[in-house]
């Protein structure tokens, strides 16, 4: 595998007025497929207390 292809891969993390991690946006590429890129998206939902549900 070379792992060159992979270097350098962006990710992005958005963060909420309380500094929390609401979403990550993490970007994955194939091997067979090295000029496509997949968003891979997560979620993350907090309660009031900043407690992640």
């Amino acid at each position: 595998m070379n792992t060159s292809l992979f270097s350098n891969t962006p990710s992005v993390t958005v963060l909420d007025n309380r500094g929390l991690s609401v979403r990550d946006i993490a970007y994955y590429r194939h091997p067979d497929e090295p000029t496509t890129t997949q968003a891979r998206i997560t979620h993350h939902q907090y309660n009031i207390r900043g407690s992640l549900e």
